[in-house]
């Protein structure tokens, strides 16, 4: 193949590309993005020497870009959409400096533009054995560790990942009778985000969670079942259970459990660096189906979100009076 045609070619497969996907995602956005720059969730594990176990953080850096002129790498659809046309171009005056027929490059470009409007398209008490008894309440505390939950939308078009920030409550817990554990967590919709500002401003809007009207998601535990004390030294120990309660969002209430991990930590001269009292970790996983609560969302992004949406909670704090 000469040189002019494959510089036609890939100039018009490159413009083809990068207009393909602007306008495709500016279907599924309902508006057209002109600027929109996404970020990308960069999750790290490190392990917790207090606790002893495996803490994740989530921070957010630029990531790929949707708009038509973002300024985060690899930039918008615009300046590939010209570098692209300035291929061909310069494949166009080639071919005619070489006397080229202009029938194959004008079958090309419609071909081109054909395929750019087509892709528009039961139990006795278990003992943690940490020597305490009675029950103690434990007060989320970001002094312990930064709390925090994750969340994905592991869809086959694109996986959605994000955190949310804004995060209270507690839970009264008695080390000697963990099954009587309950508490209450609550996570403020508006906290929640993805890393992009537009795909978080569908997510809290009327069509999905109505962050304005549902200012507040919800998990009450009633009790732990199946528990398995799997580690305790008579000052900390690690707990595994299935936590059982009610979950609400979207303004609807359904039982819910999910698996939890508990750590807990008898107060020492180590744990008084972070907090007074004990301090407890709780890491809880679990999967909440979006028609379940009465989230349906746009019928023109669902193909991009998954039905469900996978929660992985982790949370500190330490005990005193509620």
């Amino acid at each position: 193949m000469s040189l002019p045609r494959t510089l036609i070619l890939i100039g018009l497969a490159l413009t083809v590309a990068m207009a393909s996907v602007w306008i495709t995602n500016s279907i599924s956005y309902g508006d057209m993005l002109i600027y929109s720059r996404d970020g990308r969730p960069v999750v790290k594990e490190e392990v917790d020497a207090l606790f002893g176990t495996t803490v994740r953080t989530t921070t957010y850096e630029p990531g790929q870009w949707m708009g038509l002129l973002d300024v985060a790498f690899p930039f918008g659809a615009a300046p590939w959409m010209a570098l692209g046309m300035g291929l061909s171009f310069a494949g166009v005056i080639l071919s005619r400096r070489r006397s080229s027929s202009h029938q194959g490059v004008a079958r090309i470009a419609s071909l081109a533009l054909v395929a750019t409007l087509a892709f528009s398209v039961s139990n006795a008490a278990t003992d943690a054995k940490v020597g305490v008894s009675g029950k103690r309440y434990v007060k989320l505390n970001n002094a312990v560790r930064t709390n925090e939950l994750t969340f994905v939308s592991n869809a086959p078009l694109e996986k959605i990942e994000g955190s949310a920030s804004g995060i209270a409550g507690g839970f009264m817990i008695d080390p000697a009778n963990l099954e009587a554990t309950a508490g209450t967590i609550t996570v403020t919709t508006s906290s929640m985000q993805t890393g992009m500002s537009k795909r978080d401003g569908h997510m809290l809007s009327e069509e999905w969670l109505d962050a304005e009207h549902h200012p507040s998601i919800t998990y009450v535990v009633r009790e732990l079942r199946n528990i398995s004390v799997v580690q305790t030294d008579g000052a900390k120990a690690t707990i595994k259970a299935t936590a059982v309660g009610e979950f609400t969002m979207h303004g609807v209430t359904k039982s819910m459990e999910a698996s939890v991990t508990i750590t807990y930590v008898r107060a020492s001269d180590a744990t008084k660096a972070r907090a007074s009292g004990d301090l407890v970790m709780l890491d809880a996983r679990f999967t909440v189906p979006w028609s379940d609560f009465g989230v349906k969302g746009r019928k023109s992004f669902n193909d991009k979100v998954s039905q469900s949406i996978e929660i992985h909670a982790s949370l500190f704090g330490n005990t005193g009076d509620k």
